[in-house]
């Protein structure tokens, strides 16, 4: 109710809930820290931002025991505290309660769910126990497309890993490129980027020459094999998104994005973006 404070919302959200003022009391306290609203639970709620009040609501219902917990991209606000918070209690919630996670964070089903029901148009698509399915089937609808941007004074032609589309976690491999330049650059830069599900870059590769410095390349078209080393990444779907630039006036002859999706494999699941174990001599 926007018009009363986070307070008096507690209290009443616990009271539909079927619980009595005093099991209310024994947990307020403990609600208000989760919220983490501080002197403003006891300031009417439509003077919250919209991430407040989504971190009062999930303080709410995960602290009241529920049999089931719905919880709506609930996870996509706050600060990156705040969201491991409700991933470490989502965690323990689910040996106790039925939780259903709304979301279209891959990484976030891929670590929680059990069983994935994709739905588009109002439809179950795909119904699963195998959550990598559901996100295979997920990015087949959605990432046909391959986004360009830039000058278009140079193109891409082709970009593959050569060890194919599913690499196993920590294994070397080699990406196939070719582009094209044209005449009116003198001679060019070339970024690579490995980006995550959500376009995010998880990798930056500038291709240096020997020096260290920034290789160039010249107009016309190449055909390059690059050693990306060790794919030390965790499991998951990520793409390529290669630049080319101009090196005297910086400015991007082509950024194109979405290229060659592949899938890292690891039979264990890890935590972050990079997994590099450390080897004791």
């Amino acid at each position: 109710n926007p018009i009363l404070t986070g307070r008096e919302n507690i209290y009443i959200n616990g009271s539909v809930l079927g619980l009595s003022k005093k099991e209310i009391d024994e947990k307020i306290d403990e609600i208000i820290d989760f919220a983490e609203i501080g002197e403003f639970i006891d300031s009417p709620v439509q003077n919250y931002s919209s991430g407040m009040s989504v971190r009062l609501g999930f303080a709410i219902a995960s602290s009241l025991d529920p049999d089931v917990l719905i919880l709506d991209e609930v996870l996509a606000v706050g600060d990156i505290g705040f969201v491991i918070k409700c991933l470490n209690r989502v965690r323990k919630m689910t040996a106790r309660a039925a939780v259903i996670l709304v979301s279209h964070n891959m990484q976030s089903i891929s670590s929680f769910c059990s069983r994935v029901i994709f739905m588009g148009h109002g439809q179950a698509i795909l119904d699963t126990t195998q959550p990598a399915e559901a996100i295979d089937r997920y990015y087949e609808m959605i990432a046909s497309e391959t986004n360009e941007t830039g000058t278009g004074e140079a193109r891409i032609l082709r970009a593959a890993l050569k060890q194919g589309k599913v690499v196993n976690q920590g294994q070397a491999a080699e990406l196939e490129l070719g582009f094209e330049i044209d005449p009116t650059c003198a001679a060019a830069g070339l970024h690579i980027y490995i980006m995550d599900e959500a376009m995010a870059p998880v990798v930056c590769l500038p291709v240096n020459g020997a020096s260290g410095e920034l290789h160039d390349f010249a107009h016309g078209k190449h055909e390059v094999v690059l050693p990306l080393g060790p794919l030390d990444l965790v499991a998951g779907k990520y793409s390529f998104t290669v630049a080319i630039t101009d090196n005297e006036s910086k400015r991007a002859l082509i950024r194109s994005q979405g290229l060659h999706e592949f899938r890292i494999f690891a039979d264990k699941a890890h935590w972050g973006r990079v997994v590099r174990p450390i080897v004791a001599n």
